[in-house]
């Protein structure tokens, strides 16, 4: 609220570019380029009610006075203030006769015994006319800066840090990282089923979208959702394809006693869990000091990033909770080759190293190690922490069980040693 509210424009028109016509219908905002007659009626009886919410909001807002400026001119008005004093019985019948052409008049009667509004005529200007001292003539120059940056505070994440770049996108990663690039002669081999299926970002984003939205003990929703999904990204003739593969993952057996996805209800499942934890000094010298375990090898000297402090972000694309114990999903549609063979355990591990994979790994592993230390009462690493799978959608085989997926459960001493790491205590 204000004491005093000046209003100057209340026989305010509504103003259009004459070749859009543009309306709401039901939320959605709609543009008729055809202009037709019915959605013109909307347009006007829409652009009618801001103008009366306008005016509504400029006379309630005022503590004790409120002064409203009507420029009394012979046309028509369809101003607010015009149709509130109308006699005509709706605004359709208000918009469509054009307007009044006597409000002026209308609103010298309508107030005239009101001990509450006055109506008066704007005095002509008189009096002097301030003279305005010319500006003092100052020499202008910019500002020298001689403070110092602290270049090392970021937000940092696993694709800024494998890049060597300080910024990158704060969005999930739909295995941007490794974006697959078919060779000459690996494109000259005729691919079928998922193999076939293209490759790059485009394709995981639209997988990983699918898996997102997908009900994973409910596959009788499967092919209708790949089937808009598909459509919605433009892939034809992929249905059966992608239904297939989706349908092997969710039922191939995973970790020691051979659980499946389709048993995961939604509510024991978390997509896209985004995660921001604090870093201190992180540089590669200090990963290299940790990495020392076989089963997780890191090219430590392809990898190279400016020491960083700040924050560490990044989205997990699944993590669940089975039997008491929690796990983390990263799904993978990178294209390794031509049918299963280029999906083996083998050429996955070669697959995890080459784009820094298990460092990826590490990092959701101890994001998701410091969420369920603060959300889970009585939390014990050894006893609730499950795992890390990286499924390989197109090399899921059921013939084949170890086909397409990498399993990881790193040692709680090396996550409580890169923990302290990211902390910048070790």
């Amino acid at each position: 609220e204000y004491d005093i509210t000046l209003c100057p424009s209340v026989r305010k028109e509504p103003y259009r570019a004459r070749d859009l016509v543009k309306f709401h219908d039901g939320g959605a905002l709609v543009l008729d380029l055809e202009e037709k007659a019915e959605n013109e009626k909307l347009r006007d009886r829409e652009e009618l009610a801001e103008l009366v919410r306008q005016l509504y909001v400029g006379t309630t807002r005022a503590r004790h006075r409120s002064y409203l400026v009507w420029p009394d001119r012979p046309t028509k008005s369809k101003s607010a203030l015009a149709w509130l004093l109308s006699s005509t019985a709706s605004a359709e019948a208000f918009l469509e006769k054009k307007g009044e052409p006597d409000t002026g008049l209308s609103v010298r009667d309508t107030f005239a015994g009101s001990d509450a509004i006055a109506v008066e005529d704007l005095s002509e200007a008189g009096g002097e006319i301030l003279a305005q001292s010319p500006a003092p003539q100052i020499p202008l120059a910019p500002r020298i800066f001689t403070g110092k940056i602290d270049r090392s505070w970021r937000i940092s994440s696993f694709s800024s840090l494998i890049s060597g770049r300080t910024e990158e996108p704060e969005t999930p990663d739909y295995d941007a990282a490794g974006a697959e690039v078919e060779t000459a002669e690996e494109a000259a081999v005729a691919a079928e089923g998922i193999h076939a299926f293209p490759g790059g970002m485009r394709a995981g984003t639209c997988l990983h979208l699918i898996l997102e939205e997908l009900d994973f003990t409910d596959l009788s929703q499967l092919r209708p959702l790949v089937t808009r999904k598909l459509a919605d990204f433009r892939f034809e003739n992929f249905d059966d394809a992608v239904c297939e593969m989706l349908e092997k993952t969710l039922r191939m057996p995973l970790g020691e006693d051979g659980f499946r996805l389709s048993e995961i209800p939604r509510a024991s499942r978390l997509s896209e869990l985004e995660f921001t934890f604090p870093i201190t000094a992180l540089t590669t010298s200090r990963l290299r000091k940790v990495f020392q375990i076989d089963e997780l090898p890191l090219a430590i000297d392809r990898l190279q990033f400016a020491p960083a402090n700040g924050f560490m972000k990044g989205f997990i694309d699944l993590a669940f909770e089975r039997a008491g114990r929690f796990y983390f999903v990263d799904w993978k549609s990178n294209w390794l080759g031509t049918d299963a063979s280029s999906y083996v355990p083998q050429k996955v591990g070669a697959e995890m190293t080459r784009n820094f994979y298990n460092l990826q790994l590490t990092i959701y592993t101890v994001a998701l190690h410091r969420y369920l230390q603060q959300r889970l009462r009585g939390y014990d690493y050894e006893k609730n922490f499950g795992g890390a799978f990286y499924i390989f959608l197109r090399g899921i085989d059921s013939r084949k069980p170890s086909n397409g997926i990498f399993f990881a459960r790193p040692p709680q001493k090396f996550v409580q040693h890169l923990d302290q790491v990211f902390h910048g205590q070790a």
